[in-house]
């Protein structure tokens, strides 16, 4: 999947664990148009010491605004939409494909 990827740290402030948390916030897209729904899930370099844990960040319309621990990550994006195709259940109904 091709995607852009748009991020903006601002800020900073702490959770019940101590560590250090900044504002993440941006736009994904997917050919040109806005991720309707999906997680950023982001994983830290675990040879960083006191890298902080794995953070999801949910997308909607696009858009995704949340908190991660400094350091370097690891970024994986998660989505579906509609294909176009159907699927046919055993029973003869047929469901969007996505």
């Amino acid at each position: 999947m091709t995607s852009e990827k748009h991020f903006t740290i601002v800020g900073c402030g702490k959770a019940g664990d101590g560590l250090h948390r900044f504002s993440v916030s941006g736009t994904v897209t997917f050919r040109g148009k806005p991720i309707e729904e999906g997680k950023l899930v982001l994983m830290p370099n675990s040879k960083e010491a006191g890298a902080g844990p794995t953070q999801v960040i949910m997308i909607a319309n696009g858009q995704f605004d949340g908190e991660s621990t400094p350091g370097k990550k690891r970024v994986e994006f998660y989505a579906s939409w509609p294909n176009g195709k159907r699927i046919t259940w055993e029973d003869g109904r047929q469901v969007p494909d996505s």
